[in-house]
């Protein structure tokens, strides 16, 4: 019984650091994941050799990263300096911490803390399906249990933003069609998950459908490049989910605001799949979004402004790429993907090439939908994969026992 209740702190301990969760129970209405990101940075100096046995692993990814967060400071202060110190916490201390708790009660394996993940995600996608089927709940859930940083958040996304995590538009349904994309690798020793991946795509779906777009990429990938079998069941839920997506939400009694707005993005990618790009958030993209430095200067050193939901400039974009060049010009681009880069490279030298395509694709999509870093979201998890993919092929998680 102790173990089981160990094995359930462990698993609640990786729901903050996957989905951030704004609630209000804990004192102060301060959000878990500072809380975690405290504890962790004091285990990291009261045990330094611990995160040390995995960090000097990983000397050129800190390296660039500080690199970043250096020009960011150089070009434009302090300003988001705090986004940037947070992001890199949660990914180089609070990981180490969650792998050293993973070591002391017993889950010093690869398949073992991906398990540990697919459980976590299927909570957080009955959690979202509840909200979904129960108005009720879900109006006690937004109105009482979550704290929320935008003041019109909840009536601006009442037809979604379901569930118990922060960023619920954005990187919760990253997070969720992430592990979609990677759950084919792990399927064949839990294959209790397959009844779960109905669920959490429709968990995607009524929250962040660009979503999809990873989950979709990852078993694609993953069905040209295995002789598994396990790609077939996937395959199959795929396809009946596409072709009886309403029948299933109008069956399952989905508020009609969010069926539509779940068939317009039906609608958009298959006018995307037909060469059509003339219609909704895709249009708006390429015609408002798509923001081009101005001069020389600007062209290389940026304008020191993030464009993204910035009430103090005209221009906006959501797209990373017109984010990242605008803020800090070619020099900044540079800098901010050779990390990304890297840990391709690393991924694809140590045999893990499928792995490393769904990574690479994965910070594709979400840096043209959002800003891939800094964010506690899909960058901070694609990080976690990230630390065990590569320990466990270095043959350190079990040894750090």
């Amino acid at each position: 019984m102790k173990s089981v209740f160990k094995y359930l702190f462990f698993l609640s301990i990786l729901y903050v650091y996957m989905y951030s969760p704004p609630v209000k129970i804990f004192i102060g209405g301060v959000n878990p994941i500072y809380i975690l990101i405290a504890i962790s940075v004091c285990f990291c100096i009261i045990r330094h050799n611990e995160p040390l046995r995995y960090l000097k692993h990983f000397k050129a990814e800190i390296f660039w990263f500080l690199c970043i967060v250096l020009y960011s400071i150089v070009r434009s202060g302090n300003e988001y300096i705090v986004k940037y110190i947070v992001s890199l916490v949660c990914a180089f201390a609070v990981v180490p911490f969650i792998l050293f708790l993973a070591n002391r009660i017993g889950i010093c394996s690869k398949d073992r803390l991906i398990r540990a993940i697919m459980i976590v995600s299927a909570v957080a996608g009955c959690i979202t399906m509840l909200c979904v089927f129960f108005p009720e709940l879900d109006n006690y859930v937004r109105t009482q249990l979550i704290q929320y940083d935008e003041e019109n958040y909840l009536y601006e996304n009442a037809r979604r933003g379901f569930g118990i995590a922060a960023t619920l538009t954005s990187h919760y349904g990253f997070i969720q069609g992430t592990v979609i994309a990677v759950c084919p690798f792990f399927l064949k020793e839990n294959k209790w998950f397959i009844f779960f991946i109905p669920l959490i795509i429709l968990s995607i779906l009524v929250n962040a459908r660009t979503g999809i777009m990873i989950a979709t990429w990852g078993v694609f990938v993953y069905s040209i490049t295995s002789r598994q079998k396990v790609a077939l069941p996937l395959a199959a839920i795929v396809f009946i989910m596409y072709f009886y997506l309403e029948d299933i939400m109008v069956a399952l009694n989905f508020n009609a605001e969010t069926i539509a707005w779940i068939m317009d993005f039906s609608d958009q990618m298959e006018d995307i799949s037909s060469g059509d790009f003339s219609s909704g958030t895709v249009s708006t993209m390429l015609d408002t979004m798509v923001i081009w430095p101005s001069d020389v200067v600007e062209w290389l050193i940026g304008k020191g402004i993030v464009l993204y939901h910035n009430p103090f400039v005209t221009e906006h974009t959501d797209i990373g790429w017109f984010i990242q060049l605008n803020y800090g010009g070619l020099f900044y681009v540079f800098i901010f993907f050779t990390p990304f880069v890297i840990m391709v490279k690393r991924l694809a030298r140590l045999g893990l090439r499928t792995l490393m395509i769904i990574f690479a694709g994965a910070v594709v999509i979400v840096n043209t939908k959002s800003n891939i870093f800094p964010n506690t979201g899909e960058f901070t998890f694609l990080m976690l994969l990230y630390f065990i993919c590569v320990l466990d092929k270095l043959d350190l998680l079990q040894s750090a026992r």
